[in-house]
């Protein structure tokens, strides 16, 4: 679901969040998992057994610390060193790697319905002025009027969405003939939503370049690479074409004959 085209980073943000809480939740459900992981085993006829292996033994010296204490026991010794282990490293690369992410979307959080709903004049004015300070490049200090005024102008409106995606196809979309009236609020909007959550479209179309220029087609020339990779990468809009369409068109564009 974060590799979808149309998740923007709020929803990312509420999905990584219900990642974190099952990961902590699975780490104190071991006995679950393994009599899960035991009927899995059973069904497909394979010994639900811990593998008990021998292990080195380390000679310890005198006044020596006992670091190299290890459980003999082959379901605790699982238990450590796979299960918590995994889990542990899950729910810490979920903290470090996308804490940018959440601090976008808690400095963007102005832009959201429910806060243009429920916070006060002088809470969402505060919350603005952060949202200047903190992208003084991009947006101008007239922001903090314009999304007052856009939410005593647009209350009703604002209240039938539940997005900062909805709420920026409402207004630049739907009503664009008042979104001029908003610039700040929507160049906001469009720095939100395009940013992006993950890079899984780009590693895509990487990948379909290397697959249709392989070692046989070493010699194609740029412009019909880029022909043969836009094709594949939109595969979904070219099955969608007329393609006697695009013969006759073609034909027209290549025609040497000329009516005299």
């Amino acid at each position: 679901m974060l590799q979808s085209k149309a998740v923007d980073l709020a929803e990312a943000a509420d999905l990584l969040k219900v990642c974190m809480v099952e990961m902590c939740r699975l780490r104190n459900q071991f006995e679950d998992v393994k009599k899960e992981a035991t009927d899995t085993a059973q069904k497909w006829s394979i010994r639900p057994e811990f593998e008990k292996k021998r292990l080195r033994t380390v000679k310890g010296h005198f006044g020596e610390l006992c670091e190299d204490q290890r459980l003999e026991d082959p379901e605790s010794l699982c238990r450590v060193t796979v299960y918590y282990r995994t889990l542990d490293i899950i729910t810490t690369q979920l903290n470090f790697r996308f804490t940018g992410l959440h601090e976008v979307v808690s400095s963007c959080s102005v832009l959201e319905p429910i806060s243009l709903q429920n916070l006060t004049d002088s809470e969402l004015y505060g919350k603005a002025s952060s949202f200047v300070e903190k992208y003084h490049n991009d947006v101008s200090e007239t922001f903090t009027q314009e999304i007052l005024s856009m939410r005593s102008a647009l209350k009703g409106e604002i209240s039938k969405v539940s997005s900062i995606k909805d709420l920026g196809n409402m207004l630049i979309i739907e009503n664009h003939s008042i979104s001029a009236s908003f610039p700040e609020v929507c160049t906001a909007m469009l720095m939100f939503l395009t940013i992006p959550v993950t890079t899984a479209s780009a590693e895509r179309s990487f990948s379909t370049l290397k697959l249709v220029k392989n070692y046989l087609r070493s010699t194609m020339a740029q412009e019909r690479v880029e022909g043969l990779a836009l094709l594949s990468v939109e595969q979904g809009t070219a099955q969608r074409l007329n393609l006697s369409k695009v013969i006759d068109r073609y034909t027209e564009m290549k025609a040497r004959k000329k009516e005299f």
